[in-house]
């Protein structure tokens, strides 16, 4: 959500507002259509409004994302900055639940299970994402020589 908003935000200051608008509206229609339609056929309402919350989130981000993209002439590094965090979150859950199974059958009890799992999933955290990734030295965004941002 907040690579959505801090995008809307490059566009609203570049004055670029009427396509942040549009982008807003239209994940904001799909989030509805999303909800109604999920409320139909199934009961589980705190799951639907999550998963309703992400997508509308999504579809606002690569709305703006293909935007700054069109009318900038610049290239979002969307490996380096979505694709690489969430695949560093997935491992750090699927550790931290590894090893908090491990010391919780040790039965070393769940204070010393629950400090020492948090600060192993924090390690794989930050050895996958901070110290693999390049994208606080070389930017967000790509530019291209096509267009001048100023």
């Amino acid at each position: 959500f907040s690579v959505a908003t801090v995008l809307n935000s490059g566009l609203q200051a570049m004055g670029k507002s009427f396509i942040a608008i549009k982008n807003v509206l239209r994940a904001l229609i799909f989030h509805v259509l999303y909800v109604v339609a999920m409320l139909k056929v199934s009961g589980a309402i705190l799951g639907i409004l999550v998963t309703g919350s992400i997508l509308y989130s999504a579809t606002m981000c690569f709305g703006n994302i293909k935007s700054l993209e069109k009318y900038f002439g610049c290239k979002f590094r969307t490996l380096s900055v979505i694709a690489k965090p969430v695949l560093a979150s997935v491992l750090m859950g699927v550790v931290a639940i590894a090893t908090y199974s491990i010391l919780s059958g040790l039965e070393f009890g769940n204070f010393v299970s629950l400090a020492v799992t948090i600060a192993v999933a924090v390690a794989v955290y930050f050895i996958m994402f901070y110290l693999r990734d390049d994208y606080i030295s070389k930017g967000v965004f790509t530019r291209s020589n096509k267009i001048n941002i100023d």
